[in-house]
């Protein structure tokens, strides 16, 4: 009935627009939802490798610390080693 009448074939037209500008926004939704995953991935990525990264760093600094201490100490000693042999020498 409606396609018979001219006054009604203009909203044939309107259908089938708003019918692809529906399916091109659905589109765009799942692009946009596809980038917004890519995102978290790639930021949950990020964040495990800062994680480990930190983890590592915290490790070698613990590391390096201990290698401080133990070369202090050996300086230390080696100092009073040398005055030790010093002062002995000198008494003799």
């Amino acid at each position: 009935m409606f396609d018979e009448n001219p006054y009604f074939a203009g909203f044939t037209a309107w259908e089938q627009m708003i019918a692809r500008m529906y399916d091109m926004w659905l589109i765009g939704m799942g692009s946009w939802n596809w980038t917004q995953s890519q995102m978290e991935n790639a930021l949950r990525i990020q964040l495990n490798q800062y994680q480990a990264a930190m983890s590592d760093l915290t490790i070698m600094a613990g590391k390096l610390g201990e290698q401080v201490n133990k070369n202090q100490i050996a300086i230390v000693q080696a100092l009073e080693d040398a005055i030790v042999s010093e002062t002995k020498a000198g008494a003799k």
